[in-house]
């Protein structure tokens, strides 16, 4: 869900130049704490909606 997100497609992007994904970068990315995230996939699950901007309004709830 958050790497469904507007929000770290163009995070991911600035950083790396690129869409092409390695596993040492996706680790140093900053995600929210495992309860956050745990809250924001009970939502997307009971939505139904994969789509990238249900996963949008779901992330921007849980920014500061």
């Amino acid at each position: 869900m958050i790497f469904n997100s507007t929000l770290y497609d163009e995070y991911y992007r600035i950083l790396n130049g690129s869409t092409q994904v390695n596993s040492t970068e996706i680790n140093a990315m900053p995600v929210p704490d495992l309860e956050s995230i745990q809250e924001m996939g009970r939502k997307l699950m009971k939505s139904k909606d994969m789509s990238e901007n249900n996963c949008n309004m779901i992330l921007k709830g849980y920014c500061v």
